[in-house]
């Protein structure tokens, strides 16, 4: 058995627990912050780097429908669609690039999840951003432009078919620092679309939920991570000596 019908066949088991767990999206009644269905896909890495690479392919959407699932998360940098040299200057041409992958996604029946990977100010991977994020005022005001602009173009899309998470896998910042950044960006996306599903990943990466973002009306998303060992075998991503949970806490004391 080769690893495509691999997938299918365990696709098919899944398929069928979220049948048995769940009504499917067309007779949900709402999806909400309080309400998330038991989604199940993969990421779609077209805009995830720096280069825009190509625009997003049906054939994928196909085949994860296909395969029994219904969610493609897109990790999203926002130097595909701006000048790095005037984080403000948004290219729409860039940006109509993601017009094509929600509307897909509709045509497939599967959740398109917008997700800032590398944001004004922070990606998870290098290199490393000119300015910080959880401390410079700049970045903070660039990212929430960002948003913000996203959220008016996508105005009006139903919570079942598209929603926006916010940054992909914060570091190991103060738990005051993050809150202060979401409570921003929340703020810029409701401003133009009160009522979009929005998700805040947990700290430390994503390991570790915050009870600081509770009372705003907005989801959380965690990492099943664990045992790191198992879940990043051999990803370059990882250094060795911080695969396993001693290795994450030592490094997160030094910082």
């Amino acid at each position: 058995m080769d690893r495509r019908e691999f997938l299918a066949t365990t696709a098919i088991g899944a398929s069928c627990w979220r049948d048995m767990l769940e009504a499917p999206l067309s007779v949900q009644k709402s999806v909400s912050a309080s309400r998330l269905p038991r989604w199940r896909g993969f990421n779609l890495t077209e805009m995830c780097v720096a280069e825009y690479r190509s625009a997003y392919r049906e054939q994928d959407f196909e085949l994860i429908r296909e395969w029994g699932f219904d969610f493609a998360r897109l990790p999203l940098s926002y130097l595909c669609w701006t000048d790095p040299a005037d984080w403000t200057n948004i290219k729409e041409d860039r940006v109509k690039v993601l017009d094509r992958a929600i509307d897909l996604g509709k045509q497939y029946g599967i959740h398109v999840n917008l997700n800032l990977h590398r944001a004004p100010g922070y990606c998870v991977n290098p290199p490393k951003e000119p300015l910080d994020l959880w401390t410079d005022e700049k970045a903070l005001d660039a990212c929430a432009i960002h948003w913000a602009h996203l959220a008016k173009r996508f105005k009006g899309i139903p919570n079942d078919r598209l929603s926006f998470d916010l940054l992909n896998e914060p570091a190991a910042i103060p738990e005051e620092r993050y809150v202060r950044v979401v409570k921003k960006l929340v703020g810029a996306i409701r401003e133009h679309d009160p009522n979009r599903l929005i998700i805040a990943d947990g700290l430390k990466w994503g390991r570790y939920p915050v009870k600081g973002l509770v009372g705003l009306g907005i989801a959380q998303s965690s990492r099943g991570y664990d045992p790191m060992r198992v879940s990043h075998y051999k990803a370059s991503c990882c250094r060795r000596g911080e695969l396993s949970g001693a290795g994450l806490a030592a490094r997160d004391a030094k910082r």
